[in-house]
């Protein structure tokens, strides 16, 4: 387990980055099997030290965004890392650095780019395929952690609402999209409160980038909004209840409109007016 050392580990954190623009242009041949040491010395109890873990993983998501396996080998040691830390700008900026690393993953892994072949500690050879453990980092621990980090605070720009440039997965990592909005509305749909915005913020930036899957991704936002309604109108926050039931009609009616689904979309569609019609009696009872 990873020893959490305050003193200085957040100037630490954030000043890992290379000293020049030729040695970050630079990935050493050998860093897949350096992480799986890392790895591995970290799971056996041999490596306590936080912010050297931080740095050297940090430094080779810098240094090799389009090698998919070392991105994808940093992802648990950048997650270990977050959880060392108590909520703050430290675990922030790990949880960036690992999320940063999940979408290097999903860019650069292709069907057809051999895997990456390492030594194991007991001579033999294996070799690495980190797509699915990173999926699983992805939207079971990364983005609910960053959804519990902005709920003290402390929060990720992901979550502002501001709009992305572009979708941060390409069309063949179309599951990470999908997993990340899971993650969004499994994390806002168990809250006591019925509070979504964080959530809500980031799927609407994702359906307004993601266009290979923006009718999914309405279906999702609409029924989070729905959700989050019934959730207010049970607590009698009646205003906010309507509030949020017109932003479920506005994004459930946008989904109807999108002809040709497949299922499950397409079986959707058979719910979705019953949803409608509940969330207008809503909004016309309050």
């Amino acid at each position: 387990m990873l020893r959490f050392t305050f003193a200085a580990a957040l100037f630490a954190l954030v000043t890992h980055a290379p000293a020049s623009a030729e040695e970050a242009a630079a990935c050493p041949a050998q860093t897949e099997q350096n992480l799986y040491n890392l790895g591995y010395q970290v799971k056996s109890g041999l490596e306590h030290d936080t912010v050297k873990v931080f740095q050297y993983a940090a430094a080779a998501v810098d240094q090799c965004s389009d090698r998919t396996d070392v991105n994808g080998l940093a992802v648990p040691l950048l997650d270990a890392v977050a959880k060392a830390f108590p909520p703050g700008e430290s675990q922030l900026v790990a949880l960036s650095k690992a999320y940063e690393a999940v979408i290097n993953n999903g860019r650069a892994w292709r069907v057809e780019i051999p895997s990456v072949t390492i030594t194991l500690p007991d001579g033999s050879a294996s070799q690495v395929d980190t797509y699915s453990a990173v999926t699983d980092y992805h939207y079971k621990s990364i983005i609910p952690q960053l959804l519990t980090l902005a709920d003290t605070g402390t929060v990720h720009p992901m979550f502002t609402g501001a709009p992305l440039a572009e979708c941060p997965f390409p069309p063949s990592a179309e599951d990470r999209v999908l997993k990340e909005a899971k993650a969004l509305r499994d994390a806002a749909e168990n809250r006591w409160d019925g509070e979504v915005t964080f959530a809500t913020n980031r799927l609407r930036a994702l359906r307004d980038a993601c266009d290979f899957v923006r009718p999914r991704l309405t279906y999702e936002l609409g029924e989070l909004y729905a959700h989050a309604a019934t959730e207010q109108h049970t607590m009698t926050h009646n205003e906010k209840a309507v509030e949020l039931a017109g932003h479920a009609v506005t994004e459930l009616e946008d989904f109807m409109t999108y002809a040709g689904l497949e299922p499950p979309l397409a079986d959707w569609k058979f719910n979705v007016p019953a949803d409608i019609a509940n969330m207008k009696k809503l909004i016309t009872d309050n």
